[in-house]
């Protein structure tokens, strides 16, 4: 029988909106977010890496690391896609004439 898809992670749901309070700026808003994005790419990575080496060592499961593996690669194209986009933007607005 197969086993059932576990529910996201934490990790995986939308981010809440950014609202300045009046203790900070929305640049470090920004900056928080954009860290925390990267902190949980690294996490996703890391977890298929370790899932992979367990299925070498033949103590974990080959269908939850391929999952966790097909995660990590989507969730590292969604990053370099944002990234993609961002300085495209920036190339964008470097080359408008004013």
């Amino acid at each position: 029988m197969i086993p059932a898809i576990p529910p996201l992670s934490a990790s995986a749901a939308l981010p809440a909106p950014l609202v300045q309070s009046s203790g900070g700026t929305a640049a470090s808003g920004f900056g928080q977010l954009l860290g925390q994005a990267i902190d949980s790419l690294q996490g996703v990575q890391t977890s298929a890496s370790t899932q992979a080496q367990q299925v070498a060592s033949g103590s974990a499961n080959l269908g939850n690391a391929m999952i966790a593996s097909t995660e990590s690669l989507l969730t590292t194209q969604l990053a370099v896609a944002l990234r993609n986009g961002a300085v495209g933007a920036v190339n964008q607005i470097m080359s408008t004439q004013f």
